[in-house]
C-alpha cells in the first residue's frame, strides 16, 4: 500500500463498532493485522470477517482524529 500521508505506526481501527480487529502501518507502508501483512486495506477487512471495501472499513488515527482510508486517499490525490 502506498501509505501516502500515513506514517509507520499509524493505528487503523474498523469503522464498524461490531469489529475490533486493530491493524497498523509498518515501517514499509504495509498493513499488519494479527501478525499478517496485507498490501491493501480490503485484505484486512476480509481477514476481520467484514467482507467489505477496506478503504471505507478502516479508519486511520490522525492528528485531526479518525479518518477513513478512502478520505485520506482522496485528499492525497487532490494534493497531487
Amino acid at each position: 500500500m502506498d501509505a501516502g500521508p500515513i506514517n509507520a505506526g499509524t493505528v487503523l481501527t474498523p469503522a464498524w463498532e461490531e469489529y475490533d480487529h486493530v491493524a497498523a502501518i509498518d515501517d514499509r507502508g504495509r498493513i499488519v493485522l494479527d501478525g499478517q501483512i496485507h498490501g491493501i486495506p480490503s485484505g484486512t477487512a476480509n481477514a476481520a470477517g467484514a467482507g467489505t471495501n477496506g478503504w471505507t472499513f478502516r479508519l486511520a488515527d490522525t492528528p485531526e482524529g479518525q479518518v477513513s482510508l478512502a478520505d485520506l486517499r482522496a485528499a492525497s490525490s487532490e494534493e497531487s
